[in-house]
């Protein structure tokens, strides 16, 4: 059964490396729920990057995926990219219907900053965009900047 409650979520059009997408989108997630339109600018710098226009076959790690726009798009303009898609367990099921609704080769994964990354496979690329979610008015929210520092110590990056 299904726990999609289909009055929180939208949909929404982007077009990242030359693939058109519409893609879900959830309020409830907050940040995580929705698209950041700087991934259209980290897209187009990505789309430059050698490791893009060689063909081969390298295990990309997006960390704080969301919705999973960058992701998914990687996978359909690059099918030769091995691309796993990260976030929370509660986002997790957001990143699984877009990239089944976009018939995408990448692969969803929960995982927390901080956490063992060995699980996670092989990784050349990794990438993030817009998820440093801590402004410092708040002393109960959590702050992630140790926590990725650890992570990608961890990874070797």
């Amino acid at each position: 059964q299904s726990t999609w409650d289909l009055t929180r979520m939208a949909s929404f059009e982007v077009s990242l490396f030359g693939q058109a997408l519409r893609l879900e989108s959830d309020d409830a997630l907050l940040e995580a729920g929705r698209f950041w339109p700087v991934t259209q600018t980290l897209a187009e710098f990505l789309a430059c990057e050698s490791w893009m226009q060689d063909g081969a076959p390298h295990a990309v790690l997006e960390l704080g995926a969301g919705t999973g726009a960058l992701g998914i798009a990687l996978t359909l303009a690059n099918p030769a990219l091995s691309v796993t898609v990260t976030d929370l367990a509660h986002v997790v099921p957001l990143l699984q219907r877009n990239i089944s609704s976009s018939g995408s080769g990448a692969v969803a994964a929960a995982y927390r900053w901080g956490d063992d990354p060995s699980a996670l496979g092989r990784i050349e690329v990794v990438l993030l965009c817009e998820c440093m979610y801590w402004g410092g008015w708040d002393l109960f929210v959590d702050d992630t900047r140790e926590l990725l520092h650890a992570t990608l110590d961890a990874m070797g990056a």
